[in-house]
């Protein structure tokens, strides 16, 4: 065996105490020969316990590596019970793949090299023995017999006699033999419904533990700890408890791949991954009331009044003698100008030449500003802009929103202390927090991108009309993991199981199927499912009047104003003349009507209307007399 090695040999002897220089070992061999030395006492059993227990407290030891065991100079009646002692007793460090060999010699008279001779001849052979657990039904607990695989006979040949395969691919069927689980209630993933006293388990990760069990052929038992307020690490340090007891097989219940804990039991492959998010509010749209001032940002809607201002004050000031009296005040520029920007006429157009320029730059900028406005606000009127997004912690504490998590997050999740006091409450139940969140959106908290999922399933049949929104980072993510009693045979074909089945697609087939079976089985389709279409997302949409009912808004409200103003004109004006007030005229006012007379006899002299015929104009004054 030594000639045929390409590896290097690592020799250890576990008789000295102080030998400390495998502690420091991180290597994983794959292979080990152990040498057992031959007792008077039959002591042999008790030699290997305490060789695989020093490998063991030394961190040297792999179970699942391939093992070969030596023990020389022994009779022949003794190999095969001193085989099924050493192959139980290695069985109880979870070692399978083994092969024992025994070196006997005995006295025989019929020699294969000596003929006829009736001389005793000393025949030496090694017995190769080995075991396979599960090899038949009811062969379940520990070893009901061990294997004579090949025997050697030390001659000049030195062959096999049946030249088997030594190390082959242990058999994968369990004859329905039952591997002990253990996990506790964590909906959806484990259910309990354990029901009379006998405990049983469904739901999504039960789904995939039963099917790589029925690969393997074996049978399931469950062990399920009870509902106590505890933390999640706890419970997860109490199923990995139990695995070092001895008393599962196999811990499952979404435990997470962790470090410290493989150190305690092995891990599978990882068959689920699932994002760790931060689920806030979605943003609200803008009511359509407020997109009309969302059209322009601030700084424009600033230069568009104060534009309107300047040009008023422009027009009123250029014109001297020669302008329409409809531009010589501030008021009435005033109103021409927000006329122009409102895309109606002016009741005369300017004559002055500067006055006419002024003009006609500012119908060129409100043109050009109507056309962008009428088009973004149409836009906005049938999908309205959103509210800010919560994207990172800093947005969420300065929005002022409650929020709140499970215990199970607090060592993942780090808040600065200014937000931790303030809006934080405390978080029982993840669905109650979700349905604040995603229902009511009034909260915010930590979940998995599963859990969320599942809720929002459950949450509505027609569940595209409730979106879920989370921050652009992840917090972490989760890989779902099964853990194995450290050293357990049964890890490889798992990983096996696990692989094939990721690969395959079938876990998010599987995960996909469980979502939608639970949406259906939730609750039946209700009225209140179901929301105006214009709120639900679609790839086009219809027209109506609906997404024009601001602008009907806003032009009802002008003409109440129009209609209000004209009767409190009318009212004020009845009001005023139905009793009016006589006042002593003074001094000033006589001397203004005479004033007014006497202009109007300046502008008007009877001598306007004689005429080149006196005669005409005598007889009108005869006949005007006599009357």
């Amino acid at each position: 065996m030594n000639d045929e090695a390409r590896w290097p040999f690592r020799v250890l002897r576990c008789s000295s105490a102080k030998n400390t220089t495998a502690l420091n070992n991180i290597e994983i061999y794959r292979s080990y020969i152990i040498f057992i030395r031959p007792q008077q006492d039959g002591g042999e059993t008790k030699n290997l316990i305490n060789q695989l227990r020093y490998l063991k407290t030394s961190f040297l030891l792999n179970p699942r590596a391939q093992f070969l065991f030596l023990i020389s100079s022994h009779t022949p009646d003794m190999s095969s019970g001193l085989a099924f002692k050493i192959l139980n007793a290695s069985l109880k460090f979870m070692i399978v793949d083994v092969l024992l060999m025994i070196r006997s010699t005995y006295v025989t008279q019929n020699s294969a090299n000596l003929l006829m001779s009736n001389e005793n001849v000393n025949v030496s052979l090694i017995n190769v023995f080995t075991l396979f657990p599960h090899a038949r039904e009811n062969n379940c607990s520990g070893v009901k017999a061990v294997v004579l695989l090949d025997t050697i006979f030390l001659n000049d040949s030195r062959e096999f006699i049946y030249n088997k395969d030594s190390f082959k691919e242990r058999s994968v069927n369990m004859y329905g033999c039952p591997v002990k689980v253990i996990t506790y209630h964590l909906p959806p993933v484990v259910v309990d419904v354990s029901k009379g006293g006998r405990a049983n388990c469904t739901g999504l990760e039960i789904d995939i533990l039963l099917y790589i069990l029925e690969y393997i052929n074996a049978t399931v038992t469950y062990s399920v700890r009870p509902l106590i307020k505890e933390t999640r690490f706890a419970r997860i340090t109490a199923l990995i408890e139990g695995l070092e007891r001895g008393s599962a097989d196999i811990a499952i219940g979404a435990l997470p791949l962790f470090l410290l804990l493989t150190e305690y039991a092995d891990a599978t492959l990882s068959y689920f991954h699932t994002p760790i998010q931060w689920i806030v509010p979605c943003p609200k749209p803008i009511p359509r009331w407020g997109t009309m001032f969302n059209v322009f940002s601030l700084p424009v809607w600033l230069f568009l009044h104060s534009s309107l201002i300047s040009v008023a004050i422009v027009m009123c000031v250029l014109p001297r003698y020669s302008e329409h009296p409809v531009y010589t005040s501030l008021q009435s520029c005033l109103l021409n100008a927000w006329g122009v920007a409102l895309e109606i006429s002016v009741p005369k157009m300017p004559q002055n030449f500067r006055v006419r320029f002024c003009f006609f730059l500012w119908v060129l900028v409100s043109l050009a500003f109507c056309i962008i406005f009428q088009v973004r606000f149409t836009t906005f009127l049938v999908n309205p802009s959103m509210e800010r997004q919560i994207d990172t912690v800093d947005d969420l504490i300065a929005s002022g929103i409650q929020y709140g998590y499970s215990e199970d997050f607090y060592d993942i999740v780090s808040i600065d202390d200014r937000g931790l006091r303030i809006n934080r409450r405390q978080c029982i139940d993840i669905y109650g927090c979700l349905e604040n969140t995603i229902k009511y959106g009034n909260f915010a908290t930590i979940s998995s991108a599963f859990h969320t999922a599942y809720y929002r399933a459950n949450l509505s049949y027609h569940d595209r009309h409730l979106p879920v929104c989370k921050m652009k980072e992840d917090i972490s993510g989760l890989d779902a993991v099964m853990y194995l009693t450290k050293g357990h045979h049964l890890l490889r074909r798992i990983n096996e199981v696990i692989r094939k089945m990721v690969e395959s697609g079938m876990m998010v087939k599987w995960s996909n199927d469980f979502l939608y079976t639970s949406r259906i089985h939730s609750r039946s389709v209700q009225a209140d499912d179901y929301k105006k279409e214009e709120e639900w997302d679609s790839e086009y949409f219809v027209f109506t009047l609906f997404h024009l009912q601001t602008a009907f808004y806003i032009l009802l409200i002008g003409y109440v104003l129009s209609t209000s103003t004209v009767f409190l004109e009318l009212i004020y004006f009845k009001l005023q003349f139905a009793h009016p007030v006589y006042k002593p005229a003074r001094k000033s006012l006589l001397a203004h009507f005479k004033r007014r007379l006497k202009n109007n006899q300046d502008r008007f002299p009877r001598n306007r209307y004689v005429t080149k015929n006196p005669v005409k104009l005598t007889r009108r004054r005869n006949i005007a007399t006599a009357s």
